[in-house]
């Protein structure tokens, strides 16, 4: 994927740091699912990670653009998180199917941040989310 990351020895994982080549946006799981189905419908498909066990999808996204990524307040409501400039993300392997929604995939583009944003914007004012 020609990201830059780093092998977090004592986890045994691979992690990226943010704001540089990409982003994430952490949604819990009621509000992630429509969120991906309808990036995907607009053809604005890219990877999710997924948590199931703790219940959060990890959308990686391009970069936020702005200094500090600020997100609206009714996703900060619905429990969406911004991962920091400068934070760490972890990308589990492409082989571990049950850890993406979508797997990131060589020569796609990531989705626009603010997309990522809007959408979710949109699935929660149509009241799709818990």
């Amino acid at each position: 994927m020609e990201w830059p990351v780093s092998i977090d020895v004592p986890h045994k994982r691979l992690v990226v740091r943010t704001g540089d080549v990409l982003d994430a946006l952490l949604l819990p799981r009621a509000l992630a699912e429509p969120v991906a189905l309808e990036l995907s419908s607009s053809l604005m498909a890219g990877p999710v990670s997924r948590d199931e066990s703790k219940g959060w999808w990890t959308f990686i996204t391009e970069p936020c653009q702005r200094p500090k990524p600020e997100l609206p307040d009714e996703l900060r409501a619905k429990r969406v998180h911004a991962v920091p400039p400068r934070g760490q993300l972890v990308i589990p392997p492409v082989t571990e199917s049950a850890s993406w929604w979508q797997p990131p995939q060589p020569g796609r583009l990531l989705p626009p941040w603010s997309a990522v944003v809007a959408i979710a914007r949109r699935v929660i004012d149509r009241g799709h989310s818990s």
